[in-house]
């Protein structure tokens, strides 16, 4: 069977409707909102890598207070590391929504599931290449990466501003500011890496069902 006889029989062709419709404009949305990620993904990094500016040159000429050859770090704040947190903070609130969006879509597909099960009267109908939960179940494996990879970015935004405070206080001055530069350091990587996200198999499964919809 040629591959356009073959697109035209599984619906890739054509005015859809019904399940193969929502199936098509589900996989269109969570290809559009990995899109919006890496955009703010790539915006997050940038102020982290500012805030890490600012934070590390107020911990080398903050207020310290030395006791015993050990430094305490009394003021390591200042209205331009306030601003840069509250940046990261609302990139966060961009993220969250993405991973709140992609969930309503995993949800979507379950209840598609649902649906051509009750409709059909059977399982894993066909819908173009794939039957629907086979899309489902890549929505949910994808939804659940950018879930956990956002609970990382959370925590490294509520701690990178504050980074001193999980530094023992009794080190040498030099110690603290190592220590902390080591810290935004690891933050940073962390955010590029995103450990949580698989990206290679992140862009096979997403390819895959753009490929099977006629997107690609």
């Amino acid at each position: 069977m040629s591959a356009k006889k073959k697109a035209k029989l599984c619906g890739i062709q054509g005015q859809l409707t019904g399940i193969s419709r929502q199936v098509k404009d589900s996989v269109a949305d969570i290809n559009n909102l990995i899109l919006k990620w890496q955009a703010v993904n790539s915006t997050g990094l940038q102020q982290l890598t500012n805030l890490r500016a600012i934070k590390l040159a107020l911990l080398s000429s903050g207020t310290q207070s030395v006791q015993k050859n050990f430094v305490v770090v009394v003021s390591s704040y200042s209205s331009n590391l306030e601003h840069a947190a509250a940046e990261l903070f609302d990139t966060m609130e961009q993220l969250n929504d993405v991973v709140s969006r992609l969930n309503s879509v995993a949800r979507k597909f379950k209840t598609l599931v649902e649906l051509d099960n009750s409709i059909s009267g059977k399982s894993d109908t066909l819908i173009f290449t794939q039957p629907v939960s086979w899309f489902e179940d890549n929505a949910s494996q994808l939804t659940a990466m950018y879930a956990k990879e956002l609970e990382v970015k959370q925590n490294i935004a509520e701690n990178a501003a504050h980074v001193e405070h999980f530094i023992s206080q009794k080190v040498s001055t030099d110690e603290v500011y190592r220590k902390c530069q080591d810290v935004l350091m690891f933050y940073s990587s962390c955010w590029l890496h995103q450990p949580f996200v698989n990206e290679s198999r992140a862009s096979l499964m997403l390819a895959e069902m753009l490929r099977a919809t006629g997107h690609a």
